[in-house]
């Protein structure tokens, strides 16, 4: 997901969803998978919150903010942007996925053990 998704922010020239000056402000994904974390740390939320970060509460799927709304489900990252997030977002984590997520890892895992 963070691949492809910071090729669609640098393709679109920072004017994306996330807005991104600097490419270490793109989405993470959730341990690596095709989903993303719920809880964005570290992100521009739009295309004009250049020179600090955002916390942002997010879906899983899309990465969309909850209800496409920035004003109340983002806010600036501790410490100037540079040191975590002062938000839970765990009301917005998806239980479904992840499960699926962990039970992928478990079996990459034992077939590495193998």
């Amino acid at each position: 997901a963070v691949v492809s998704t910071q090729s669609a922010i640098t393709a679109g020239g920072g004017l994306g969803k996330f807005g991104s000056d600097m490419t270490v402000f793109a989405p993470t994904c959730f341990l690596g998978s095709k989903y993303y974390d719920w809880l964005q740390e570290s992100v521009h939320p739009d295309r004009l919150s250049q020179g600090t970060s955002y916390c942002c509460c997010v879906d899983m799927v899309t990465g969309i903010t909850i209800d496409n709304d920035d004003e109340n489900q983002c806010s600036m990252s501790l410490d100037g942007g540079s040191g975590g997030c002062g938000k839970s977002c765990m009301q917005y984590a998806v239980p479904a996925i992840i499960e699926k997520v962990m039970a992928e890892q478990d079996e990459m895992d034992d077939s590495l053990l193998l």
